[in-house]
């Protein structure tokens, strides 16, 4: 088979670990989407507490 042939063994090792890297990713990109969602919606209630106050 050809991908067995010694020319072709760095093609074969950037596909290795494509699924953990992948799924790494996928992680991280939600993390910091909850991150922020939670961090606008503190900001927000902030902002909408110190409306009251204000003069």
């Amino acid at each position: 088979m050809f991908l067995t042939w010694p020319i072709l063994t760095p093609i074969r090792r950037c596909g290795e670990h494509s699924l953990q890297i992948f799924c790494l990713g996928t992680f991280l990109l939600l993390t910091a989407e909850i991150i922020v969602a939670y961090l606008t919606t503190l900001s927000f209630h902030r902002s909408l507490s110190a409306l009251p106050g204000s003069p």
